[in-house]
């Protein structure tokens, strides 16, 4: 059984167990990511391979935590990499179908019109769009644009252009259970949005921190309206980019638009001095250290 299967075995579990208790889970499925393997039925294409995993030493890649971006294909590259998309489909299809047995774990208790449901990710992937692969070594979209979804009492279906953040999340579900937000949390609840109380306030900005470990450099973003800019910590580099006439964000306009630069690199200092990344450890446990070992090798964690 993979790992998926047995993540919504013991999810529909539990939620059977609590019956008609107040409950709340978080299901953190790995699909999809590496290794690209969907089972045969959700798979389109015939490659060269089984399954996709350049961190595997069968490909002479890296070790775990190095760095895995530059994967040369070989011979007929643009045929191998819309392989390996094909099987990135594949598991996202395959991710699908675990989501709807539990909506429908949900219909079958009865608990559907009860319950507040998210369904975000991480990350995306780039499969060779700029020429690299995996995640965490830019903020261009094909890596930080994911799917982000409320549904539950008193939402109605509807799309929301504007861009959204998980920061958000807690302190929305918070406010949509009349749960007391905790102060530290820096997210703003969205809940009369979603409820139609409210309009999504036009201009409100979206923010990203990228402390991983692939990354040249530790990297900011700040979404504003239709424009974007990416900031480059160490060596002070700007991006900037109109995201309605070039969405797949290959014309920098930062030289062109110098005074539009300026106001949302501003605009994101003032969110950094509000919101500093605390992806460093102070002090360590010994016991802990194989684990922190982990963390820093996937991203999580920094080092001075």
């Amino acid at each position: 059984m993979d790992v998926s299967s047995v993540l919504t075995h013991d999810a529909v579990t539990l939620i059977r167990r609590c019956g008609s208790r107040p409950f709340f889970v978080w299901i953190h499925y790995m699909d999809p990511h590496e290794p690209y393997n969907p089972p045969e039925r959700y798979r389109t294409m015939e490659g060269p391979w089984p399954l996709f995993s350049p961190a595997d030493p069968h490909w002479g890649g890296p070790k775990f935590g190095e760095n895995i971006t530059d994967v040369p294909l070989g011979a007929n590259p643009d045929a191998k990499a819309a392989y390996v998309r094909s099987l990135y489909t594949g598991e996202i299809e395959y991710l699908d179908s675990h989501v709807a047995k539990l909506l429908r774990t949900l219909d079958d208790l009865g608990l559907r019109d009860n319950t507040y449901i998210v369904f975000t990710s991480d990350h995306g992937e780039e499969l060779w769009e700029r020429g690299l692969y995996g995640h965490g070594h830019s903020l261009y979209d094909e890596q930080v644009r994911v799917p982000l979804i409320y549904a539950g009492p008193g939402l109605a279906p509807r799309t929301v252009e504007a861009p959204g953040s998980a920061i958000d999340i807690m302190p929305t579900l918070a406010e949509l259970l009349g749960v007391k937000a905790d102060e530290t949390w820096h997210g703003q609840s969205i809940a009369p949005i979603l409820i139609g109380r409210e309009k999504w306030p036009e201009g409100r900005s979206c923010y990203v921190q990228a402390t991983n470990y692939t990354a040249p450099e530790p990297l900011q973003l700040v979404v504003s309206g239709a424009h974007k800019l990416i900031y480059g910590t160490e060596t002070q580099r700007i991006e900037l980019y109109s995201l309605a006439e070039d969405a797949e964000e290959r014309y920098n306009l930062a030289e062109e638009r110098p005074d539009l630069a300026a106001t949302l690199r501003a605009q994101l200092s003032k969110w950094s001095e509000s919101f500093p990344s605390r992806s460093f450890v102070e002090k360590l446990d010994p016991s802990q250290e194989d684990i922190l070992q982990q963390l820093r090798a996937a991203g999580y964690l920094g080092d001075r």
